[in-house]
């Protein structure tokens, strides 16, 4: 055998030992933010904050001129609050708060509002607020599912770091913008039980992922189409925290369908639905290790959310792009 022969008949191996779901290679996202590992790349920011310093509710002192903004966990849901201050004259506050390519915001709210507070989302990803006020008390409440926020605030259209305070401490701001890392700790984290009882799932149901467990341990992911007319592209990425994965079958109806074991620990899949059943089935391995799980899940290139179904839960109960299942 020849070198090159040699050569060439490692590199199919090696494909053949990767690809132990399936044997079509994927084809990542233009933004390259793929999954829940691919979103950790955070843009630069005025002032690094460590997230268990970002964490917690501060007291926020009467006649104090500021914003004031942290991260609480409630029940698994990260809530990011910014609450303002004033001294009693009147002053503007606004912000632009960012997070990664597969996480988003949801359910933002104005608190203590007038009518010209506002919040708005001219991206999943993405989160302005204009907060005026005399005597302070006004916020924002948005629920969140990310790796990291970027917050660029101002008081009165001027960057003042002085004027802005942080977490539990209410420690005052350095720099501005603010970057705080959270890590697995900012992704939406739902009970693994969720996956147990019945699923609604059936041929030509609702477009949207359904997921369930069945008593054996199996995992199940499977996708459909309500038209038969009507192309949907399903795609996205699992990866277990702590054990690895094991396949049992797949279904792929479409010769651009893929179920990619990037590594032990990440999965990537992509089908082409119409009207057929999709999915895969697969179990977590490594012993007494929790089946820990962190789902990216994406139809026809936008966040899959709230079309997602977990056991017997409806749509809606996930609005996360990427979330976690956990023990």
């Amino acid at each position: 055998m020849s070198k090159f022969q040699f050569k060439i008949v490692g590199i199919i191996a090696l494909v053949v030992m990767l690809g132990v779901l399936v044997g079509v290679s994927p084809v990542f996202a233009d933004n390259g933010t793929e999954s829940a590992d691919a979103d950790g790349r955070m843009p630069a920011a005025g002032q690094q904050i460590p997230w268990a310093d970002f964490i917690g509710a501060p007291v926020i002192p009467s006649a104090t001129n500021g914003l004031w903004v942290w991260s609480e966990d409630v029940s698994g849901q990260q809530v990011l609050h910014v609450r303002v201050g004033s001294d009693g004259s009147a002053h503007t506050f606004t912000g632009i708060i960012r997070t990664g390519g597969v996480s988003n915001f949801y359910d933002a709210v104005v608190v203590n509002g007038t009518g010209d507070d506002t919040v708005t989302s001219p991206r999943y990803n993405r989160v302005d607020f204009t907060l005026a006020t005399t005597g302070g008390g006004e916020g924002v409440d948005v629920n969140w599912s990310g790796a990291w926020l970027v917050l660029d605030l101002q008081v009165d259209g001027v960057s003042n770091p002085a004027q802005i305070f942080y977490g539990a401490a209410g420690t005052a701001a350095t720099g501005n913008p603010l970057g705080v890392r959270a890590g697995r700790e900012g992704w939406l984290a739902l009970p693994i039980t969720m996956l147990d009882g019945p699923t609604a799932f059936e041929r030509n149901i609702a477009n949207g992922y359904y997921l369930y467990r069945t008593p054996n341990g199996v995992y199940h992911m499977r996708l459909t189409t309500t038209s038969t007319d009507t192309l949907v592209l399903y795609r996205g990425s699992i990866i277990t925290e702590e054990g690895f994965f094991r396949a049992k079958r797949r279904f792929l109806g479409d010769p651009r369908d893929y179920v990619f074991l990037v590594r032990p620990k990440e999965v990537l899949f992509q089908f082409f639905t119409l009207g057929h059943l999709d999915g895969f089935d697969w179990i977590v391995g490594g012993g007494a290790k929790p089946d820990n799980m962190t789902f990216t899940l994406k139809m026809n290139g936008k966040l899959a959310a709230p079309n997602i179904s977990l056991g017997s839960n409806p749509f809606g109960t996930v609005k996360a792009y990427t979330f976690r299942l956990v023990e």
